[in-house]
Order: structure tokens, then sequence, then C-alpha cells
């Protein structure tokens, strides 16, 4: 059985459609883990846990003790935590390894800091549940609210003469969804070496948002009038260089990105034009 805690909905949707065995809570219950541990009586349990949909720090305390309850019923054989990449330090020109500075520069790097270092510590209590902390960098595609970069940029494009935007300069890794859960169910079959694991999950390949704007055009065939916006520059989150680099995950799990930018567009074009170029 897998449960999933705080994940973002567009996320947990695409869970559903792979999964059977799965059981989505917006945010982790103590009263609700306890009624899941008596109705589940055979097999491990898998936890899927995000830093995204977390209200706030006050949060993470009760949170921490749901988890810790988990741990302790000794059905959980294996943990898998969505971290982000501005846990890291930021820095320009070159990818982000799992061994760079880590200086979270925004709330949900220094939440997501917070829960690797608990995981990390359980991981020493808990030795026979193997714990894998994945640092998500651009994640995208179906059901994916119009707020982040991809959807947005194309939400704009068909329903506009006129587009808005930040930096342009920016350079950003994006990985199409089904690799994500791709890895989730290689991530289920193998044994590690190490029951505390971390990984970039990117495609490693750097791109700009201006490129990424052309690409879009040309696969829409529009090309709207682009306004520079300032107020769309959040310093905070808007980290210059964001590119992963993955060769730790490939050599070690045997995990590599099979759907290129190109055609995850398509695909992600495809059923924001099905859903009437409005999520």
């Amino acid at each position: 059985m897998i449960y999933c805690f705080n994940l973002e909905q567009w996320i947990a949707r695409n869970l559903e459609m792979r999964f059977n065995d799965i059981t989505i809570e917006k945010q982790l219950s103590i009263k609700k883990i306890c009624e899941n541990l008596k109705r589940n009586k055979e097999g491990p349990l898998r936890i899927i846990l995000s830093s995204f949909e977390i209200p706030n720090y006050t949060y993470l305390g009760g949170m921490f003790d749901g988890i810790y309850y988990l741990l302790s019923s000794d059905k959980v054989d294996k943990v898998i935590f969505f971290s982000v990449y501005s846990v890291y330090k930021p820095k320009y020109g070159n990818a982000y390894s799992e061994s760079d500075p880590l200086e979270p520069q925004n709330t949900i790097g220094s939440l997501s800091l917070m829960i690797e270092n608990f995981l990390q510590y359980m991981s020493k209590v808990f030795k026979n549940t193997t714990f894998y902390v994945l640092r998500l960098f651009n994640v995208y595609g179906p059901f994916q609210d119009t707020e982040y970069v991809i959807p947005g940029i194309m939400n704009s494009i068909l329903r506009s003469s006129v587009m808005y935007i930040g930096d342009k300069k920016k350079v950003r890794d994006f990985i199409y969804i089904d690799d994500l859960i791709k890895l989730i169910e290689r991530i289920f079959e193998i044994k590690a070496k190490n029951n505390y694991n971390v990984y970039n999950v990117g495609s490693g390949v750097p791109i700009s948002i201006n490129d990424l704007i052309k690409k879009i055009e040309k696969l829409i065939n529009k090309s709207p009038q682009i306004i520079f916006d300032p107020t769309k520059i959040r310093s905070e989150y808007d980290y210059d260089y964001v590119v992963a680099d993955i060769s730790r995950i490939k050599e070690e799990i045997g995990w590599k990105p099979s759907v290129n930018l190109d055609e995850g567009l398509k695909l992600t074009c495809n059923w924001l034009m099905g859903r009437g170029s409005n999520v």
C-alpha cells in the first residue's frame, strides 16, 4: 500500500492514474494513519511525502510525530520524499550535484531541508526502512496549474496575443511527470545499498526561458507580443541557473529520463488544449 501526504494536487492525480493501491491525504493525520494501519494487515507500506503543500512551520511538528508513528509500526519499507532544488545555495553556470552546499533561499527550500534532516535522523533509528530524498527540479505535465512555467506560457500563447514575462534569461531544467512516476516505480523495485539516499531528479539539460518560449511558439504556431513584467521576478524564488547533475541517480538506480522536452511539451500542450486551454 502507498500512502501519499502533502502532494500537490496535479502530482497526486497523475499518481492515482498509475498506482492502484494508493491513498492520497492532503495532510498527514495521526487518526487517519491509525485507521489505515488497522485496515492494512499484509504487504509493505510505502510513503510518498512532499513539502509542496505544507501550510506552515508549525505543522512540521505534528507531521514528524505522524511519520515517527508510521515508522514505529515496523510496516514501512520505503519512504520517498519530494524535496526541491531550492535547498541548494545558488550558483551560476554549473549543474547542481548532491554534494553542493545547502543554503535555502525561500520558505519551501527551508521546509524541505528541515524534512531532509529529520528523515536522515530517522534512517539511523529505523534501519529496516529505506529513505529516498528526491530533489526535484522543474517537473511538468498534465493537470499542472497555469501558475507554473510551462502550462502558464502555453495558456498565455493559446488565449492571448500578448504575454507578460519576467526574466527570459533564467535557465531551467525540465522533467516530464511520467519520468518521475517511472522513477518511483523503479525505487519500489530495487534494494538500495544504503538506507538513506539523496538524488537530484531532472533532465540534466539546460534551457533558457527565452528558448522555451520559442519552442512553445513553434509547437502552437503562434507568436504573441512579449511584454516585460518586473512583478513576475521574485528574487527569493528565481534562481538564475537551475540544472541538475543526475549522474548519481543514473549510476546507483539505473534511471534516466526517457521523455525529451519536445515530446513532453507536445503531450502537455495536447492535454491543455483538450481542457479548453484553461486549466
